[in-house]
């Protein structure tokens, strides 16, 4: 591995290619996702798509101490015994359902899963996503509204890539 900072990727591979007992996997490896909901999911991962998930905070920590001592770079982990599950409300309009519904994972993943998904809404479109307050709301194309009013939209570029070569193959394991 190279000395200088190394790419997300890499560092996520580092950890994993480690093989620390404790160590398992990245969140996106850790779902499998219907076809029908791979982009809406995709984007609702977002940046924790490569959060490390560990057994516990003292597995979290030497792999920390490990990036480190290796000059690697930095990963985030969700250490099952520490992460904190965000409350789910309960939403009356017209959704497709919560993320966290519409993914299938080991339930022993379940803190982190929720962590990520609890609080999201999958719905049809950026029309159907402006009807709902005070949820992070994500479309079948990949926008997100978040609770706080701010929107990701537009062109989702890994749609045209998945028909292309299939790069989400890894997500959508289930039709």
């Amino acid at each position: 591995l190279r000395r200088m900072m190394a790419s997300g990727a890499t560092r996520v591979r580092a950890v994993i290619v480690m093989k620390y007992p404790g160590v398992h996997g990245t969140v996106q490896s850790l779902v499998e996702v219907p076809k029908k909901y791979a982009i809406a999911i995709d984007a609702a991962m977002g940046a924790h798509r490569n959060d490390i998930v560990a057994e516990n905070e003292d597995t979290a920590i030497k792999c920390i101490k490990y990036l480190k001592e290796k000059k690697i770079g930095r990963a985030r982990f969700l250490p099952l015994d520490r992460i904190r599950q965000r409350k789910r409300k309960k939403c009356s309009e017209n959704i497709i359902g919560y993320a966290i519904d519409l993914v299938n994972f080991g339930k022993k993943f379940s803190p982190a899963m929720e962590h990520i998904f609890g609080s999201t809404v999958v719905v049809e479109s950026i029309d159907d996503a402006k009807k709902i307050r005070g949820f992070r709301v994500v479309t079948l194309d990949g926008d997100v509204v978040e609770s706080s009013g701010a929107m990701t939209g537009g062109y989702y570029y890994r749609k045209e890539r998945e028909r292309k070569n299939g790069l989400m193959a890894h997500l959508t394991k289930v039709n």
